[in-house]
């Protein structure tokens, strides 16, 4: 699914890179377990080796695993408040049988 979204990278200049990393953290929830909207076996690898998430805060320092992992979770809490409708969920099926 995160693929399906093109990268808006370009339009956050360094000012802009909070309102960045909150786009990046409530993406990250349709790879979580949280929403279950993927069957990414590692939703955090698979985010920052599919984006610059780590060019952009880990290795500037801006953030470390730990401080994103709170984060997830905090932003994953907000998200779980909320109900997905498994009824209204439509899940591709691909030749290998995962979305």
């Amino acid at each position: 699914m995160r693929h399906n979204v093109r990268t808006l990278r370009a339009e956050y200049p360094a000012p802009h890179l909070w309102r960045m990393l909150i786009r990046y953290l409530f993406e990250y929830q349709y790879l979580s377990p949280v929403l279950g909207m993927s069957r990414v076996p590692d939703p955090r690898d698979f985010l920052f080796a599919s984006t610059w998430f780590a060019d952009d805060f880990l290795a500037t320092g801006i953030l470390d695993e730990t401080r994103f992992d709170a984060l997830a979770a905090a932003v994953g809490r907000l998200c779980a408040c909320h109900a997905v409708d498994a009824a209204a969920l439509r899940l591709p099926v691909t030749r290998t049988g995962l979305a």
